[in-house]
């Protein structure tokens, strides 16, 4: 009898918890692009370009930063005021997509001895 009831008990968990997998197995990947800027010392010290992005439905600040290569604290501290879960639909954003290079000696790498 007391088999019987535990078996019940993992039974009704299962199926609690059937629902719960199916959406975590429809969840989007997010792949990010390595993009490759030319550099030439010293005339360079600003890379890369600047990025506009509407909101889509459904868009977090955190799904925008993954999707273009950005972390979280990139894309929070751009838009501090800004409901990181729900941003306005439609909102045009500016990513920090444009880095300041600090001044320094510049070593190319040898791959030979």
């Amino acid at each position: 009898m007391k088999f019987r009831s535990l078996n019940l008990v993992v039974l009704a968990l299962l199926t609690l918890l059937a629902p719960v997998t199916h959406v975590f197995a429809e969840e989007e990947v997010f792949t990010a692009t390595l993009t490759r800027y030319p550099y030439q010392i010293p005339n360079t010290t600003v890379i890369g370009s600047p990025t506009w992005i509407k909101v889509k439905k459904g868009d977090t600040l955190l799904d925008i930063a993954r999707r273009n290569g950005l972390g979280w604290n990139s894309i929070e501290d751009a838009y501090p005021k800004l409901d990181a879960w729900v941003p306005p639909v439609g909102l045009k954003l500016s990513l920090p997509t444009t880095w300041i290079l600090p001044p320094s000696q510049h070593y190319q790498l040898d791959q030979h001895p």
